[in-house]
C-alpha cells in the first residue's frame, strides 16, 4: 500500500468525521485567533468541493486565489510587476498536480479549520522627489565612463553634492550614449525588487507545510524573470521615476 492511498484513505476518513459533525451542529463557525474571527475559508463548502472534485481540484482555486492576493498586496505597496494571469495560474496547476501527497495533508488542515500564516511585505520608506539617494549617485559614479560627460559630472558633483535636476539631465545623455547609466538603473531596481519579494510570496499553513514552499518559491522565479523583461523595455526616463523603490 502506498503513501498516497494512505493519506488519501486518511482524508476520506477525516473528511466523514468532520462531515458528522457538522451535521450534528447549527453551523460551522469561523476559528478564533485571539480577538481576530478567521473565516478565509468555508469549511463546508471546502469539504463538499473536495468530495465532488477531488482535494487538487479544490486546492488549485484556494491557492490560486491566495497567490493573486499576495501578488495584488505586493503591487499596491511597492512596484507592478506586470505579470500574466494565465502564467500564475499555470503555476499553481503545476505544483499541485506535481505534488500530491502535500496537496492531500493541506486538504485535511484546511478542512479542519487551519488557515494561512501570511508574510507581509515590507513598504519602501521616503520616495523619489527629484534627488537621487546617495546610494543610486555612488553607483553612477562608479561606472567606467569613457564619453566626455564624465568629467563634467565630476566637477559638477564636486561643486554642489546634491544636484538632481542636471544630474538627471546627463543621465539621459550617457544612455543614449553608451546605456550604460541605463543599464545600472535596470540593475539598482531589480535587485531592490529582489529583496523585497524573495520569500516573502508564501502563506504557509504551518511550519511542516511544504506545498506552499514550492508555490511560493516557483511563482517569485517567474515573477522576478518577468521583471526583468519589463525593466529592458524601459526607457531611461521611466527607470528614474522607479528609482522611489531604491533608498
Amino acid at each position: 500500500m502506498t503513501k498516497f492511498f494512505l493519506l488519501s484513505l486518511v482524508l476520506l476518513f477525516t473528511l466523514s468525521i468532520l462531515s458528522s459533525d457538522a451535521s450534528a451542529q447549527p453551523a460551522s463557525r469561523p476559528p478564533v485567533r485571539g480577538n481576530r474571527v478567521v473565516s478565509e475559508i468555508d469549511r463546508d463548502s471546502l469539504r463538499a468541493e473536495i468530495r465532488a472534485k477531488g482535494a487538487a481540484t479544490a486546492l488549485n482555486a484556494i491557492y490560486l486565489q491566495r497567490a493573486k492576493r499576495q501578488l495584488e498586496a505586493f503591487e499596491a505597496g511597492y512596484v507592478k510587476m506586470e505579470s500574466n494571469a494565465d502564467s500564475v495560474q499555470g503555476i499553481v496547476r503545476r505544483v499541485i498536480d506535481a505534488n500530491p501527497n502535500e496537496v492531500t495533508v493541506n486538504a485535511i488542515d484546511l478542512s479542519q479549520g487551519n488557515v494561512f500564516n501570511v508574510r507581509k511585505f515590507e513598504r519602501p520608506a521616503g520616495g523619489y522627489r527629484g534627488r537621487l539617494s546617495s546610494y543610486i549617485e555612488r553607483q553612477i559614479f562608479d561606472l567606467k565612463w569613457t564619453t566626455k560627460n564624465r568629467e563634467p559630472l565630476l566637477a559638477l558633483k564636486a561643486k554642489d553634492a546634491d544636484f538632481a535636476p542636471e544630474l538627471e539631465r546627463i543621465l539621459v545623455n550617457e544612455a543614449d550614449a553608451e546605456k550604460l547609466v541605463e543599464a545600472k538603473l535596470r540593475e539598482i531596481i531589480y535587485e531592490r525588487v529582489r529583496q523585497r519579494l524573495v520569500r516573502g510570496f508564501n502563506f504557509e499553513l504551518n511550519d511542516k507545510d511544504v506545498l506552499a514552499r514550492k508555490l511560493g518559491m516557483e511563482t517569485e522565479i517567474y515573477l522576478l524573470n518577468n521583471y526583468r523583461d519589463v525593466l529592458a523595455k524601459k526607457s531611461t526616463e521611466e527607470l528614474t521615476g522607479l528609482l522611489q523603490i531604491a533608498k
